[in-house]
């Protein structure tokens, strides 16, 4: 669910004004293809380095869900908040837009 996330967030959607979100539908396409691959590989290793992280001790006295649960939070908050600060704050884009191969094909 997290890499989903990072990928609507990466669409970069605008709100209207009447409240209704639109996303660029050609983002959908080869380009998104490309940014949901970079998305996968991205939040798999985070997730993997921080799978190596518990902030519970083996004996802890807290249910065995309880320490997954918080354990999670940190990853999946550091995916999203990336993503936030990389489309946000530095207007960074994964899509190249405007460009035509067509006048160079002939």
């Amino acid at each position: 669910m997290s890499g989903v996330s990072l990928f609507v967030l990466l669409l970069n959607p605008t709100l209207n004004e009447d409240g209704t979100i639109q996303f660029i539908l050609e983002r959908f396409g080869p380009s998104g293809m490309i940014t949901a691959l970079l998305v996968g590989v991205f939040v798999a290793l985070v997730m993997n380095l921080c799978n190596k992280f518990s902030f519970f001790k083996k004996g802890s006295s807290l249910p065995e869900f309880i320490m997954d649960w918080f354990d999670f939070l940190v990853p999946i908050a550091l995916i999203l908040t990336t993503g936030w600060v990389l489309v946000y704050p530095l207007h960074f884009a994964l899509y190249w837009e405007g460009v035509s191969l067509s006048c160079c094909l002939n």
